[in-house]
């Protein structure tokens, strides 16, 4: 904070050196008037440090309050991987059932199913073990696509025939630069059921391997230390061409419009019946945005932004309170002289201007780099589900509203102060002098 705050104790005076520059060749009194009283505003530390940390605090909640909304929809994406996303016994008669109805139900674009083995051997002597995820990669590649999710280079393609038989392949870029400092005479191997198969590396894979359905409980859906060095993905079909056995699959994504519906139709018993755990990306969302803890902590945060916006106001109307003595006398004396009303406001929005600049740009900064540096702090993973950990997520909108406040605060404190002031008369300041 104490180099934020001095960006605001240089920017404040930089800002009126430079306005003086411009005032100097201006006609009438009001720029110059402004301007000098401005210099003296710059170079006070206790009012521009109040107005810097209140409007940090804004920033920095607001900032809070995004980073948890963006980490949800983020959270939604990524552990439901389609419109609905079934998990569980899909080998099953009913799963099988199913996995064979949906792709022809009104409204779905798209379905994959696929499988998920963690501890797989990677190499020979390596120490290396992978998640293989075993899918129907171009299905896999048409309903990520479908649902606007990032699909990776070469997904689609991993159904082709590999180099000399090997199965196609995408390993995350971990495991990929542990497998480039151990280079590998002849095929790379992965594990299966019991038995290598030679795969050939197409590139790397963004997805992230998961523990199936998607958890509502916080404790359950934080990130999780990982075991494995990586994942490895390979397409169903390419696997089974091999001969080897082939895991059955345990969890299917479905796209498209009418997917819900479509799975709503098979009237699927409860999964303690079924062995199908059904969950839809809408219904994930709104389950844990409107979990009491979530939907209450993150009212706070918004709420908090409201109150600190009015506390700021606060701060700069006390600001102007506080200095009303010294710029009273200044502008009763300039009143013998002919000073009108127009004048006075614009020296007194002159002596404020620096503290609204220089506190908004140290405020804005403080509040936008200290959640970046208090991360691992701030605890998001619980508030947002999102499995890869906290993401603080910058936006325009609370240095907005902070600005906002500053500039109906201005207002205020300006309008109040010539409220006062009009009720000075001028045979009073003759002879009194000194207010």
């Amino acid at each position: 904070m104490g180099s934020d705050l001095f960006i605001s104790d240089r920017a404040a005076p930089a800002a009126v050196r430079a306005t003086g520059r411009l005032a100097a060749r201006s006609r009438g009194l009001a720029a110059p008037l402004a301007v000098a009283r401005a210099h003296g505003a710059a170079t006070a530390v206790t009012p521009l440090l109040a107005v810097t940390v209140a409007v940090a605090l804004v920033v920095l909640s607001g900032t809070l309050v995004q980073s948890v909304r963006s980490g949800q929809r983020d959270a939604a994406d990524l552990r439901v991987g389609g419109d609905v996303r079934l998990d569980g016994r899909l080998d099953r008669e009913l799963g099988r059932t199913a996995l064979a109805a949906l792709p022809d139900a009104d409204g779905v674009v798209a379905l994959a199913s696929g499988s998920q083995l963690p501890g797989r051997t990677v190499g020979s002597g390596l120490g290396l073990t992978a998640t293989l995820l075993v899918v129907d990669a171009a299905e896999l590649a048409r309903v990520r696509a479908d649902r606007g999710l990032p699909v990776d280079a070469g997904l689609a393609a991993l159904g082709t025939a590999g180099a000399d038989g090997a199965v196609p392949a995408l390993v995350s870029a971990g495991l990929l630069d542990r497998l480039s400092a151990h280079p590998v005479e002849g095929d790379l191997r992965v594990g299966v059921l019991g038995e290598p198969v030679a795969v050939d590396v197409r590139g790397t894979t963004a997805m992230l391997p998961d523990a199936g359905a998607p958890p509502l409980d916080a404790r359950a859906a934080a990130p999780a230390a990982v075991e494995d060095d990586g994942l490895v993905v390979v397409d169903r079909s390419a696997l089974v061409a091999t001969g080897v056995d082939v895991p059955a699959p345990d969890r299917a994504w479905l796209s498209g419009p009418g997917a819900v519906a479509a799975v709503t139709a098979l009237a699927l018993p409860p999964a303690a019946a079924s062995g199908i755990t059904v969950t839809t990306h809408d219904g994930w969302s709104r389950a844990w945005t409107g979990d009491p803890l979530t939907a209450a902590l993150q009212a706070l945060q918004a709420a908090g932004v409201g109150v600190l916006a009015l506390l700021l106001v606060l701060t700069l109307v006390l600001v102007v309170v506080a200095t009303s003595r010294e710029r009273g006398r200044t502008l009763s004396t300039l009143r013998t002289l002919g000073l009108d009303a127009g004048t006075a406001r614009a020296a007194t929005l002159g002596e404020l201007a620096p503290l609204v600049v220089g506190g908004l740009l140290g405020g804005a900064v403080i509040g936008l780099v200290v959640p970046w540096l208090v991360t691992d702090a701030l605890g998001l993973p619980w508030l947002t589900g999102d499995p890869r950990g906290g993401r603080v997520a910058p936006a325009v909108w609370p240095v907005v509203v902070a600005a906002g406040a500053l500039l109906a605060a201005l207002a205020v404190a300006v309008g109040v102060e010539q409220a006062v002031r009009r009720r000075d008369r001028l045979g009073d300041v003759l002879r009194v002098g000194d207010r």
